[in-house]
C-alpha cells in the first residue's frame, strides 16, 4: 500500500514537473516571439527610413511623369504632374517611416510630391538665359485651368491644375513663351483663353537691325590677306570693343527672324554680325568666341567643312554648296549662277548645303547677286532667309516685316574703319 501511494506521489511530481517546464518553456517562447517581433519591426522602420532617405537631397531630379500635390483642408490632393527629368529643389523635412511626400521649394507654391520617383542631383542644371535680353510685349496670355509648361524641345516640364495670367515674351505659330520658374517654358496657343493688354516694360526696344558683313578675319601676326574684304584680327577687335563699349546686343538668326516676324522685342542697340565664304574661318571662330558675341558664318560647304568652325558663339549657315561662281549668268553684279542656272540643278546644291549645316534656313547669295528666280528656288528648298550685300535696295537696316529674302547688309571693307562702322549702324 505504501508502495503505491509513494508511486503515486513521484508520478504526480514528475507531471507537476513537467507542467512546470512546459509552462515556463511557453512563456520562454512567448516572450522570444515577443522580442523578435518588436526587433523585425525595428528593423523594418530603419530600412523604410533608410529607403526614403536615399530619395532625399536638397536637389533632385523627376524620375518620369510625377504627380503634384497640395494641402487643401488637411488634405493631400492632386494638383497636377512634372515632366520627366524636371529639377526641384526641396524643403527641409524631418523623415520618418511614415513619410511619403517631400515638400517642393523651387516653385511659386506650395507643392509636394512622392518621394519614389525622385532622385538625387549634385547641382541643377544651366539653363540658357538669353531671354533676360528680350523686351515683353504689353500682352498677357490667360491660359485655361490646365496650364501645362514645355521646354524649348516641346518635352513637358509643368502640368498644373490652375490658370495663369503671365506677360508674352516671344511668339510663334503654336506657342507662347513666358517666364516661370526663373526659365523660358513655352504654353500651347490652344491652352490659353485670351490675351489682355498689359504694360509690361518701359525699355526702349530696336526698330530696325542693322546687318554687318565680314569675309576673311587674318592674324596679321601670321597670315597675309591682300584682298579689300580682308580683316585684320587687331581691326576686328577693335569693332567688337567698340560694339560692347556702346552695349550692342548680337543677335542669333532665330532672333533675327522672329524680330522681323514681330514675334520678338529686342533691345535697342541690336545687331546682326555676319561672315560670308568660310576662308580664314578659324579666327573668325576665335574671336567671337572669346569675346562672347553671337555671330553667323555662311559658308561654302564644298569648299570647308561647317562643322569645323561651329561654337556656342559662332552659327554655321548655307553660302551654297559649290555656287560661289563668277561669270556663269549674263545678269548684272558678277555674274552668280543662283540668277539662272536651270531649277533642278540649283535645287540640288542647296539641298546638299542644307544637309552639311544642319538644315539651315538662312542663305547669303554668292557676290550679293540674286533675282526673282533665286528667290523662288530658295523658297522650294525650303530657305526662309536670304542676305545680300552693300547694294541691296539701298539700305543697311531689317525692320519689323521686311522682304526676308532681300536682307541688306553692310560690306566692312579694309579700309572700313571702327568710327566708319560706329557711324553706319547708328
Amino acid at each position: 500500500m505504501i508502495k503505491k501511494i509513494l508511486l503515486i506521489i513521484i508520478s504526480f511530481s514528475i507531471l507537476l514537473a513537467i507542467s512546470f517546464i512546459a509552462i515556463n518553456k511557453f512563456h520562454a517562447v512567448r516572450e522570444f516571439r515577443r522580442t523578435a517581433s518588436k526587433i523585425t519591426v525595428n528593423i523594418s522602420k530603419t530600412f523604410k527610413i533608410k529607403e526614403i532617405k536615399s530619395h532625399y537631397s536638397k536637389l533632385v531630379k523627376t524620375d518620369k511623369i510625377t504627380k503634384l500635390y497640395k494641402k487643401i483642408d488637411g488634405k493631400f490632393k492632386e494638383c497636377g504632374y512634372l515632366g520627366p527629368n524636371v529639377e526641384l529643389e526641396l524643403d527641409k523635412i524631418n523623415i520618418d517611416e511614415t513619410t511619403q511626400l517631400f515638400k517642393v521649394k523651387s516653385l511659386d507654391e506650395e507643392y509636394y510630391v512622392n518621394y519614389k520617383y525622385l532622385s538625387k542631383i549634385d547641382k541643377l542644371s544651366e539653363y540658357d538665359d538669353r531671354y533676360k535680353n528680350y523686351i515683353p510685349f504689353d500682352e498677357n496670355i490667360i491660359t485655361d485651368n490646365d496650364t501645362s509648361f514645355y521646354d524649348s524641345d516641346n518635352k513637358l516640364v509643368y502640368s498644373f491644375n490652375k490658370s495663369f495670367n503671365l506677360p508674352i515674351l516671344v511668339k510663334d505659330d503654336k506657342f507662347y513663351h513666358v517666364i516661370y520658374n526663373n526659365r523660358l517654358l513655352k504654353i500651347k496657343r490652344t491652352d490659353v483663353v485670351n490675351t489682355v493688354y498689359n504694360y509690361n516694360s518701359s525699355v526702349e526696344k530696336e526698330t530696325a537691325i542693322p546687318t554687318i558683313l565680314y569675309h576673311f578675319i587674318y592674324d596679321e601676326n601670321k597670315e597675309k590677306c591682300n584682298e579689300i574684304i580682308c580683316h585684320k584680327m587687331s581691326e576686328v577687335q577693335k569693332n567688337i570693343d567698340m560694339l560692347k563699349r556702346n552695349n550692342y546686343f548680337s543677335v542669333t538668326m532665330d532672333e533675327f527672324e522672329k524680330f522681323i516676324d514681330g514675334n520678338i522685342n529686342l533691345p535697342k542697340n541690336s545687331i546682326l554680325i555676319t561672315i560670308d565664304d568660310g576662308g580664314y574661318a578659324y579666327n573668325a571662330k576665335k574671336i567671337f568666341t572669346e569675346n562672347k558675341i553671337n555671330a553667323t558664318l555662311f559658308v561654302v560647304s564644298s569648299w570647308f567643312n561647317p562643322h569645323e568652325f561651329e561654337s556656342e558663339y559662332l552659327e554655321v549657315h548655307s553660302h551654297s554648296d559649290n555656287l560661289h561662281i563668277t561669270g556663269v549668268c549674263p545678269m548684272g553684279g558678277q555674274g552668280g549662277p543662283i540668277q539662272c542656272l536651270d531649277r533642278s540643278t540649283l535645287l540640288a546644291d542647296l539641298k546638299t548645303s542644307r544637309e552639311k549645316t544642319n538644315n539651315t534656313i538662312a542663305f547669303s547669295y554668292p557676290f550679293y547677286d540674286y533675282n526673282e528666280y533665286s528667290i523662288s528656288v530658295l523658297k522650294e528648298a525650303g530657305f526662309r532667309l536670304g542676305f545680300g550685300g552693300l547694294y541691296a535696295g539701298g539700305y543697311y537696316q531689317t525692320h519689323v516685316g521686311y522682304d526676308k529674302f532681300r536682307i541688306p547688309r553692310i560690306t566692312i571693307l579694309s579700309s572700313t574703319t571702327t568710327k566708319d562702322l560706329e557711324d553706319a549702324i547708328r
